[in-house]
Parts: structure tokens; C-alpha cells; sequence
């Protein structure tokens, strides 16, 4: 991996991929950025449409061409792979809002002349991308960083094409977790998978010493640790004004609402707590379907001290840790349980926020050894209760736990520092192979 690079193109949409391929083409060394994990994936909504392929459109006349699989732009002198369907149309309608209709051509007209009379085209834009990322990665790639299972299998297959090594990304026991919604034999099976793909990868990158004792038994190739902590440019509570002084004490939740996360528990001892002091309850999170009428159910006895806020953009995340002073961090206590050090325990730290954690995965040695809240040994009303209780009526250690999680934050837990263990990975796989 270059430490230097002669041009970085932020942004890996079809301009970008563009940009970076011809650059790579003509001999640059070019570092391409992408906020997504998965660049070819769409998520918004896209027509997905070439326009006006019988006339000009911003100068250009756009044209597929299917024998060749490629779009051509003529007047700009280049064209892109295209490997996917498309469809046809000959003719546009135009609607007002009152229902005039304006109809640009003649439909059974243009369709007899096929190619050559039709208006526009429908492509699928995921392929389009792949196309370009593809070519693209074929000019100065140094490795292949494979986010996850399901991405292992195309990374080998492009690291054996090009002769590049291959760092396989493994934040989660991928068997375990699907073990919740899937049968028993597709998880043997895909078991079977991870361990057969996790031998062929020149190395791994997990997220904390479980994990990494849990690969160690399927593989050994070499285990590195870098841990997910928060960038401290986003989560900086000095950036916000001071809180007032006399507000009601807010405990919170980030993530999603679904069974098994304490939320029935913790909803049960803010009850039992408004009988002797006010507090608020704040959630941020999608609601599983499943779970939305027990929910609702559940808080409307106090819907006046509960506030709900659907998923927002991660950008906006520390938003809301600011506005709490305690985070419940409570976890279901079965599945992937055991190999987890969530990442919402160091975001808590970085914005100077105690937590009340479940003890589940290596969540009690850092909370422990950072001194940044209390560990409940399980979901169970009582312990949670205590737990809260203490929180409220021991403002001074309540500060303490957020002031000793934000200090380690600055010095320890934070991505500042890990991502130079980042780089350093891809590095020592690049001279090892």
C-alpha cells in the first residue's frame, strides 16, 4: 500500500470510478475513497435510465451498444463496460398533475425501426458499477480488503486474477449470528464455508482478542486486532454548548428496539424510579416490525417521559449521546454475545457518557479497566434498577465514570490511533506476499 499517492478521487460513483480508472490507466498511482462498504450497492432511488439516446443530452449522445457490451459517448471519444440487461422504450409520456397527457413519439413507429427508434434505455446500475470498479482495480492495486463473509469468495477469486493478497475484514462470528434466524444445517453449512475461505486469505483483521482466539482455532494465518473506536472529530462533546444545570437526568439507548435487549426491563424500573424522582427516556432506533405494538404498548404508560427517534445518519449520532447522561448499553445475552466489544461503549466514552453495559463479550474489562460505568451481570429488572438507582443518587461518581471514559478516549480508544494498526495490516500482508 503506497504511503503516497499522485491523485486521491473521493467518491467511487461512476465519475469517480471513471476518474480513477483512467488515471491508473495512464500510469498515477490513485487512492480511491468510499464512504460505502459495498461500492456497487445502490441505495437510493436511481431511474437507472440513459436519456435521450435518439438526440443530444448535455451535449452528449449517449449509446448502448449490446453486441459489444458498452456504452458509448462519441463527442467525449470514450466508452464504459456494460455486462447487464437493459430495456427498451420508444416512446415518453409526460403527465400534468391534472392529467394532460404529452406523448414524445410515435411507440409502433419507432418500434420497427428497433435500435434505432428507441427513446431511452433502462439499465441496471449496480452492474455498471462492478463493471467500472473492475477495471478500475485492475491498475495499481496493492490488496484486496474483504468487508465480511459475503465478499470473501469474489475477493479470492479477483486476488488469484491479479496475484494480489487478500485481508479478509471479520468484525463478526458471521456462523453465530445467523444462528438466530436460520436452520441448524445452513449453519453448519456455512460454517463449513468460513473455514474452508479463511485458509486461503493471506491474513485477518478482527475487532478484539475473542474474536481473535475464535479464528485461531479455523486458521493460521496471521490474526491482527484493530479495534472499531470513533473517529474524536465526530464525537466531540466540547464542540457542544454546556448542558443546564438543572434538567432532567435522561438515560438512552442507540441501536435497534427489538425483544431481548433489556428495553422491557429498563422501561419496568423507570417506573418504579418516577415514584421517587422525574427522569427521561430517550430511544434512537429503527423498531423491528415484529416488535412495534409491544412496544408501543409498553411505554405508553409513561409516553411522557419517554421520547422515540427513528434511525438517524450516523453524522448525527453524536447528537444524541450528548443529550444523555447515562447510555444503556444492554445486549441480548445469547448469540454473538460472547465474542462482542461494541463499538456504542467506545462512542459513549468519547463523548463523555457513563454506561450501564450488559456483561457480554470483553464489555467488562474495558468498562472495568477504563472505570467508565457499571456492569450488570444480566437483563434482570432488579439488577438493572440497582443499577439506575445508583446512577441518579451518586451524581459525583455518575460524572467521574464520563470524565474517566472520555480521557481514555482521547488518549487510548480512539481512531486516530488504531487506524496507524490499520494501515500497518495491509502494509505487512503487501511485504509478505
Amino acid at each position: 500500500m503506497a504511503k503516497e499517492y499522485d491523485l486521491i478521487v473521493v467518491g467511487a460513483g461512476p465519475a469517480g470510478l471513471m476518474a480513477a480508472k483512467t488515471a491508473g490507466e495512464n500510469g498515477l498511482n490513485v487512492a480511491l475513497i468510499e464512504r460505502k462498504e459495498r461500492i456497487t450497492d445502490i441505495n437510493r432511488a436511481c431511474a437507472m435510465m440513459l436519456v435521450s439516446l435518439g438526440g443530444k443530452y448535455l451535449g452528449e449522445r449517449i449509446l448502448l451498444n449490446p453486441r459489444e457490451k458498452r456504452l458509448c459517448f462519441p463527442r467525449c471519444g470514450f466508452s464504459i463496460p456494460y455486462q447487464g440487461p437493459h430495456q427498451d422504450f420508444y416512446t415518453w409520456s409526460i403527465y400534468s398533475h391534472n392529467g394532460h397527457k404529452i406523448q414524445l413519439g410515435d411507440y409502433q413507429e419507432n418500434f420497427q425501426k428497433g435500435e434505432a427508434g428507441r427513446a431511452t434505455a433502462v439499465y441496471n446500475k449496480e452492474i455498471l458499477l462492478k463493471g467500472l470498479l473492475q477495471e478500475a482495480l485492475s491498475h495499481q492495486v496493492d490488496v484486496f480488503h474483504c468487508q465480511d463473509l459475503n465478499t470473501l469468495v469474489p475477493g479470492l477469486v479477483a486476488s488469484r486474477l491479479l496475484n494480489k493478497p487478500v485481508v479478509f475484514d471479520a468484525k463478526d462470528p458471521y456462523p453465530e449470528m445467523i444462528s438466530i434466524v436460520h436452520s441448524a444445517a445452513f449453519v453448519k453449512f456455512t460454517n463449513f464455508v468460513e473455514r474452508f475461505l479463511c485458509r486461503h486469505v493471506d491474513t485477518i483483521r478482527t475487532v478484539n482478542q475473542l474474536m481473535r482466539q475464535r479464528f485461531e482455532k479455523i486458521t493460521s494465518k496471521p490474526i491482527h486486532i484493530v479495534h472499531n473506536y470513533p473517529e474524536l472529530k465526530d464525537f466531540n462533546p466540547e464542540k457542544y454548548q454546556g448542558k443546564e444545570a438543572d434538567q432532567t437526568l435522561v438515560f438512552g439507548r442507540i441501536g435497534q428496539i427489538r425483544e431481548g435487549m433489556g428495553i422491557e426491563e429498563t422501561v419496568e424500573a423507570i417506573k418504579h424510579i418516577l415514584k421517587k424522582v422525574r427522569v427521561q427516556l430517550l430511544f434512537v432506533g429503527r423498531i423491528k416490525d415484529s416488535y412495534r405494538y409491544r412496544f408501543m404498548e409498553l411505554i405508553d404508560p409513561i409516553r411522557n417521559n419517554v421520547e422515540y427517534v427513528n434511525e438517524v445518519p450516523y453524522s448525527n449520532i453524536p447528537d444524541y449521546y450528548y443529550r444523555m447522561d447515562v447510555f444503556m448499553l444492554l445486549y441480548n445475552m445469547k448469540g454473538i454475545a460472547s465474542y462482542i466489544s461494541p463499538t456504542k461503549l467506545f462512542d459513549s466514552m468519547a463523548m463523555g457518557v457513563p454506561v450501564i453495559a450488559s456483561d457480554v463479550g470483553e464489555t467488562r474489562d474495558f468498562v472495568e479497566k477504563y472505570k467508565c460505568g457499571l456492569v450488570i451481570k444480566s437483563n434482570e429488572k432488579e439488577l438493572i434498577l440497582n443499577a439506575m438507582e445508583t446512577m441518579i443518587f451518586n451524581p459525583d461518581l455518575r460524572i467521574t465514570f464520563g470524565q474517566n471514559g472520555l480521557r481514555a478516549a482521547k488518549t487510548t480508544t480512539n481512531w486516530e490511533k488504531e487506524k496507524i494498526k490499520f494501515v500497518k495490516v495491509f502494509n505487512d500482508c503487501i511485504r509478505a506476499s
